[in-house]
């Protein structure tokens, strides 16, 4: 794995553990940037955004994000790093959008 791909993963696992108040391994094991860099980076991202996934408007911009992502579901971040760093960098505008609506 690429030193920029353990990044990602370590990022996000570093969210995951924010939003859910957690330790690495929370979640069952999900929030956990081994499990996120072998295929699970669609699994944590769909977890981290259920927790807002209230209200039309965030409804409609959770699912658009998710469309528009789901094809990174089951691969590894190494297979299209920058389609994931687009990925993340967008989730993380999401967040700010949702949480404050």
């Amino acid at each position: 794995m690429s030193t920029e791909s353990r990044q990602l993963a370590i990022q996000l696992e570093h969210r995951a553990r924010a939003i859910f108040n957690c330790d690495r391994g929370g979640l069952g094991g999900v929030v956990d940037s081994d499990f996120i860099d072998s295929g699970g980076w669609y699994t944590v991202i769909v977890s981290c955004l259920a927790k807002f996934y209230v209200g039309v408007v965030n409804i409609q911009y959770i699912d658009e994000y998710l469309d528009n992502y789901s094809f990174l579901a089951n691969m590894k971040i190494t297979d299209s790093y920058p389609q994931f760093k687009a990925s993340y960098d967008e989730f993380t505008k999401l967040l700010k959008m949702v949480k404050t609506n």
